[in-house]
């Protein structure tokens, strides 16, 4: 069953960006009609049937309306999959679904546009499977989207839905639940100042089941405008909350801030704070690429001083 990718919300000014991404995807341009759609097999899989299948995209440019693009793959005299594409003006893809591929093999995609009909081997290779970890969490921004005090309102509502959130797919699938990452304690904080105890055990009970992490730092900081002693009190409520909830706090995140320095890893590495996300904001303050940053592996180890 072919599968339509819609467009996604176009914010921040990022639409260019993204329509790359798609229709830059290595390929064969054809010409069908009166426009030209990219084929591309890329390292998308999905359950079908009780098997796995891989996707073969067809892409094509926002510059046509009103056309109906209809697409079909075949391996020999088998049809695989097809679908149609209604275009609206806008970018637009269609998923057509193979049974995955062992070695490199061609297939015969047929596309027709009106009276125009078009048939063009594809050569489909093996993809590369890749785990997506997906971590449920509100960035904490403050006095950048709105006033300190509408930010702070809204993170401790946020702490309210994703229990409830949690609360309601308690009886999901394992692998379905949901779970939330308290990417900073500054909100939680204030959240146990302003909830009744009822709720606290409610949370921390979460906390030891798993299902909620806390992670090890108030906020997002410019760490080099700190001093060592500084940032060390920066642990101050994770290591309360830890010795006073018996939970375990072994991560830390740092967001759209341009790098930290490398007296974080000290200070996390001396906490027992294994694991570090970042998120970098380079905004042409720190160029790793400059820096051979690209060649570190994802994930990566960072040492401290100490050596730990």
């Amino acid at each position: 069953m072919a599968v339509a990718v819609e467009g996604v919300e176009r914010a921040w000014g990022l639409h260019a960006y993204w329509d790359e991404l798609v229709s830059g995807t290595e390929g064969m341009d054809v010409a069908v009609g009166s426009m030209t759609a990219r084929i591309a097999a890329v390292p998308l899989f999905a359950e079908r049937d009780g098997g796995l299948r891989q996707a073969v995209r067809i892409h094509v440019p926002g510059d046509r309306s009103g056309d109906v693009l209809t697409a079909s793959i075949h391996r020999g005299e088998t049809e695989l999959d097809g679908g149609t594409l209604a275009l609206s003006g806008d970018s637009a893809a269609l998923l057509l679904l193979v049974p995955k591929i062992e070695s490199e093999t061609l297939h015969l995609v047929r596309l027709s546009v009106a009276n125009d009909n078009v048939e063009v081997d594809v050569p489909v290779a093996p993809q590369r499977k890749w785990t997506v970890d997906l971590i449920h969490h509100s960035h904490l921004d403050i006095g950048y989207t709105d006033p300190q005090a509408v930010v702070l309102d809204h993170q401790l509502a946020y702490l309210d839905a994703a229990l409830d959130l949690v609360d309601a797919t308690d009886d999901w699938p394992e692998d379905a639940r949901f779970c939330w990452n308290v990417e900073a304690t500054w909100p939680l904080r204030h959240w146990l100042a302003r909830r009744p105890r009822r709720e606290h055990e409610r949370f921390f009970k979460r906390v030891r089941e798993g299902r909620i992490e806390v992670c090890a730092l108030p906020f997002t900081m410019h760490t080099e405008a700190l001093s060592m002693d500084e940032l060390a009190r920066q642990l101050d409520f994770a290591v309360e909350l830890r010795e006073r909830h018996g939970i375990e706090v072994v991560s830390a995140m740092q967001t759209d801030v341009p790098g930290a320095t490398l007296g974080l890893a000290t200070l996390l590495t001396g906490a027992g704070v294994e694991n570090l996300s970042v998120a970098h904001n380079f905004a042409g303050r720190s160029v790793p690429y400059l820096h051979d940053g690209q060649e570190l592996r994802r994930p990566f180890w960072w040492e401290a001083p100490s050596g730990k």
